[in-house]
């Protein structure tokens, strides 16, 4: 093994194992001079077949060229010679991946505030729209990831100490290279985010809006807890379904997120929007905080990159009163009250029972909103300043 790529793996220290990958198992590590955390891959690739290694090479020659806010950073690949296996270090993305978050949230709160889904609709159609019209000096241009769904979209906080997450899109290893006219025909991905031109066509015959018909799933999937077709067993039920089209509109959600839902799962690919189209509605450019009937989706505004933050807000049932809620999540977004702050008062105030304190003064309402039925989680993310 060339000196360089042993001295490299000597730097790091694995601390635990947190998944495994398609060709390989995912560990967390950190780099010894640093103390930074970094996650890699590790894999036998004596074992692979070659179809398998030249996808292999194609994910690390993707990884290398992607330079996005929104996607995960590739940061380094060694190979040990001796045991045939390769290392891809990659950055390590603190909050966990979308799919865990989702579960992990839904078990104690009905819904997710659509502000939330807007905000995480914008910037992933970022990092879609970064590679669809990438131009690389090395021959990598216009990437389609082709396996997006929740378990490949990752939360990582904007710095160390921050409690502000932003979304990247990880896990390249069916990601394909493809030039200004080509087309690809590999039937690859997960069944559930599969466009109807994959399910439904003879040839299989496809190019980026594949990826928009799967941001459309996990979109779905986030604003209901399920995907649209989640009912099918089978390929066959699967394909009927899709043919018939996603069950729309999702009751309880505005006419804005629906909309949204129409357009990423348009039947035809030529009438589903590219990346850079959907990032000029206006329901991205300026996502719309309370249900307006008379809002119009489209807008010709230019976009400009700027800094924001959300908050990600939710209620379940109980009898509670509305004032209640309605002050916690005030005092929340007007405070940022820190997640472990809330977790920690929820389980004090689910231990001593005491549901139904009275509010004396603002210090107390922010150490139970939790108990008021109200969820915070920052994401924060480039926001487009109002022109």
């Amino acid at each position: 093994m060339p000196e360089s790529d042993e001295k490299r793996l000597a730097s790091y220290e694995v601390i635990k194992k947190i998944g495994s990958g398609r060709f390989g198992e995912v560990f967390l590590v950190k780099q010894k001079e640093s103390e930074k955390l970094f996650c890699w891959k590790v894999i036998n690739y004596q074992e692979l077949r070659e179809k398998e290694k030249r996808q292999l090479v194609m994910e690390v020659n993707v990884m290398r060229e992607l330079k996005h806010r929104n996607i995960v950073r590739y940061i380094d690949r060694m190979i040990d010679k001796k045991h045939q296996l390769l290392y891809i270090v990659m950055e390590y993305c603190n909050g966990g991946d979308l799919a865990h978050n989702m579960k992990r949230f839904r078990k104690y709160y009905e819904s997710v505030n659509e502000s939330v889904i807007f905000d995480i609709a914008r910037q992933l159609l970022m990092a879609l729209d970064y590679c669809h019209n990438l131009q690389s000096d090395y021959g990598i241009s216009r990437i389609l990831h082709r396996d997006l769904k929740p378990q490949n979209i990752f939360l990582a906080t904007v710095s160390p100490n921050s409690n502000k997450y932003i979304c990247k899109i990880g896990d390249f290893g069916l990601s394909r290279n493809l030039g200004p006219e080509s087309f690809a025909h590999s039937c690859v991905g997960t069944p559930y985010y599969w466009s109807p031109e994959l399910l439904l066509s003879d040839n299989k015959k496809y190019d980026d809006r594949v990826d928009i018909w799967a941001l459309g799933c996990v979109l779905y999937e986030f604003s209901c807890g399920h995907t649209p077709f989640h009912e099918a067993t089978t390929l066959s039920e699967l394909a009927q379904k899709v043919k018939e089209g996603a069950p729309l509109p999702i009751s309880g959600r505005s006419k804005e997120l629906n909309c949204l839902l129409h357009l990423l799962l348009r039947q035809s690919p030529n009438e589903r929007p590219s990346a850079r189209q959907c990032l000029g509605l206006s329901i991205i450019d300026n996502p719309p905080i309370y249900t307006n009937s008379n809002s119009s989706i489209v807008s010709n505004k230019k976009l400009e990159d700027g800094e924001g933050e959300i908050i990600i807000e939710s209620r379940r049932t109980a009898n509670k009163p509305q004032e209640f809620r309605r002050q916690s999540l005030r005092i929340i977004s007007l405070n940022k009250t820190p997640f472990e702050e809330i977790c920690q008062a929820r389980r004090d105030m689910k231990q001593s029972g005491n549901y139904g304190t009275r509010i004396d003064n603002i210090k107390q309402l922010k150490k139970v909103t939790a108990m008021s039925n109200a969820f915070t989680h920052l994401i924060s993310g480039r926001r487009r300043n109002s022109s």
